[in-house]
């Protein structure tokens, strides 16, 4: 009887140390679907508005994007100070030193300070409960590998410039670059593997094998808007639990 007992407990012990885990692993899927959300969402709006329009706003719209992602994190109000300071150091820079580098330089040094600046304050007023350590976390890391990825994109493509390029080239880099990141975001989502896939090898064909830079360029944007509607999925499917 006593032993009987003692397997019960243990097992019952199992039970929540497994319960605690599935609850950790929810709440990191839940932080990463914001991100999904708002950088599909940027995504999806600057490719289909450079299609229908002949104009994009990446770069303001970026502010607008961290924005999005990590109001749910640090609180809204704390969010639009901070990359509303972010944006206008980036646009004081692009003002005074109208440099491409420059303005780049600004771009990913803002936005590393504000993601640095959102976490601290969300860290300080308790926002953070329930995310596993920063040593054992997945999400963390798959934000940082976007952040390389992306960052060295921006550079990469800055520093060639599109006309010592072929037609098509600098989208289909990004289409790689994209495809790689969604591929290591498969870590948290499993969706994002075959994403991943048709976006690296899926954008470089139709804009350099098949000569349809502008149906490559539209696959990104269908891409965003595929990412946005699993954030939200997820974000449903989490919340509702």
């Amino acid at each position: 009887m006593e032993t009987s007992e003692k397997v019960l407990q243990e097992l019952l012990e199992t039970v929540d140390v497994l319960r605690v885990i599935a609850m950790k692993g929810r709440s990191e899927v839940r932080h990463f679907a914001f991100y999904m959300v708002a950088f599909g969402l940027y995504t999806a709006f600057n490719i289909f508005s450079d299609l229908l329009i002949g104009r994009a706003f990446w770069v303001p719209t970026l502010y607008l994007a961290f924005f999005g992602a990590t109001a749910p994190i640090a609180g809204p109000l704390p969010a639009l100070i901070l990359w509303g300071i972010a944006g206008a150091l980036a646009w004081v820079v692009a003002r005074a030193v109208p440099f491409t580098g420059w303005i780049l330089a600004a771009i990913l040094l803002t936005a590393a300070g504000g993601i640095i600046a959102t976490y601290g304050i969300a860290l300080r007023r308790g926002r953070l409960e329930g995310m596993p350590p920063l040593r054992t976390a997945l999400a963390p890391k798959v934000g940082w590998a976007w952040g390389v990825i992306i960052g060295g994109m921006a550079m990469l493509a800055t520093g060639l410039g599109p006309a010592s390029l072929p037609s098509g080239a600098i989208i289909a880099l990004w289409g790689y670059a994209i495809g790689i990141a969604l591929f290591v975001s498969g870590i948290l989502l499993p969706l994002f593997f075959p994403l991943g896939v048709l976006s690296a090898f899926g954008v470089p064909f139709l804009a350099l094998f098949a000569g349809r830079p502008d149906l490559a360029f539209a696959l990104e944007g269908a891409l965003g808007l595929v990412m946005a509607a699993a954030g939200l999925r997820e974000l449903h499917r989490i919340d509702g639990q």
